[in-house]
């Protein structure tokens, strides 16, 4: 851990750098979905997919999370996903996704 820039630049701050540490070392159980999993996942449990935020569709700028996405194209969800690897990837990518109990 001596070449990790990030503890190196928070060893002057305790919490931060334990955090850190936790994190990306002594628990770093990650995974990799795909929101097409998701929106699986959320049908399998009687769950209609809203939306993703950042936003999955690509003219969407919304913030009102709550409501359905204008529109869910599963090639859309690729290239967004694809988009998400340069801004989300840095520390691992993630993104929320919001869905509604079926009535």
């Amino acid at each position: 851990m001596p070449f990790d820039p990030v503890l190196r630049s928070r060893r002057l701050e305790p919490d931060r750098y334990g955090a850190w540490l936790r994190d990306q070392y002594r628990h770093p159980a990650e995974r990799s979905h795909t929101i097409g999993e998701v929106v699986e996942w959320f049908d399998e449990s009687g769950m209609d997919f809203l939306r993703c935020f950042p936003s999955t569709v690509l003219d969407d700028d919304s913030r009102e999370l709550f409501t359905a996405a204008p529109d869910d194209w599963a090639l859309e969800r690729w290239i967004a996903q694809l988009a998400w690897t340069v801004t989300l990837g840095r520390e691992g990518g993630l993104f929320f996704s919001i869905g509604r109990r079926r009535t």
